[in-house]
């Protein structure tokens, strides 16, 4: 007859902060493969790349915008777990949230300085 443990125990966790701050890295990548090399395109002198550049940007914030929500969302998320844990996890997701919002302000930024160095470029 084998007994089957009814409750185990496990350390405590933030889980939401450990996600937030894998996502951060992948929230980066996504805006600059996705967001800031297309509107880089959209400055050069072919129609033909500014037409793909704009096509790629459009369908590009898409999923830069939703990764940059769902990281914030669970950065929060672990702010508040960490609160509960005795401040377990709470750097984690300080930075995933500082990170992700100061991302999501300077790409805009850094897009139209992206963009007016490739229009002097091709100038």
């Amino acid at each position: 007859m084998t007994t089957i443990p009814t409750t185990t125990w496990a350390p405590p966790s933030n889980r939401p902060a450990a996600t937030a701050k894998k996502l951060v890295p992948w929230t980066i990548a996504v805006a600059a493969l996705f967001w800031l090399v297309p509107i880089a395109l959209t400055f050069a002198p072919s129609p033909t790349l500014q037409t793909i550049g704009l096509i790629v940007v459009w369908i590009g914030f898409l999923p830069y915008l939703g990764l940059t929500v769902t990281t914030i969302v669970f950065a929060v998320k672990g702010l508040a777990d960490a609160g509960r844990l005795g401040g377990l996890g709470r750097s984690e997701a300080r930075f995933a949230l500082v990170a992700t919002i100061v991302m999501f302000a300077t790409a805009p930024i850094v897009a139209i300085v992206v963009g007016a160095l490739v229009s002097l470029l091709f100038a």
